[in-house]
């Protein structure tokens, strides 16, 4: 099995339904981070290298010398927050929802915020929210 095959594999059939299923669950970091351990696993051993060898280096892009592989878990959570920012232009109780979750993320992490704050979500605001709870 070529490396080629491998990640084409991944691309066309394993990512898009792991993310389509997993960007509804519930799940902490942790759990993600598994699945992320899983794929690293299974890259080192279709490049040949040692068990040992930094799961980071699979993922660094290749005009860095790296394998360029997108990580699962930041797929997911990129799928994640557009779902919830397209929340923000539907209807009111679309929006309403969106500044829910929101609200409940941060209070999450011990952040406060009042509802009905009237601005956009873009994710320069959320650039901080690294945390398991997220």
């Amino acid at each position: 099995m070529t490396v080629e095959a491998v990640l084409s594999c991944l691309s066309s059939k394993v990512f898009p339904q792991d993310t389509y299923a997993a960007r509804f669950a519930p799940w902490r970091l942790m759990d993600f981070k598994e699945l992320d351990r899983e794929v690293s696993k299974l890259l080192c051993k279709a490049t040949r290298n040692q068990a040992s060898f930094p799961a980071s280096l699979l993922y660094i892009p290749r005009s860095m010398g790296g394998l360029g592989v997108k990580r699962l878990s930041d797929t997911i959570h990129q799928r994640k927050m557009s779902a919830l920012l397209r929340l923000e232009y539907g209807s009111p109780g679309d929006r309403h929802l969106a500044e829910s979750l929101l609200g409940r993320a941060l209070r999450g992490i011990g952040v406060t915020c009042s509802h009905g704050f009237d601005m956009p979500l873009r994710s320069d605001y959320l650039k901080d929210l690294r945390s398991d709870k997220w």
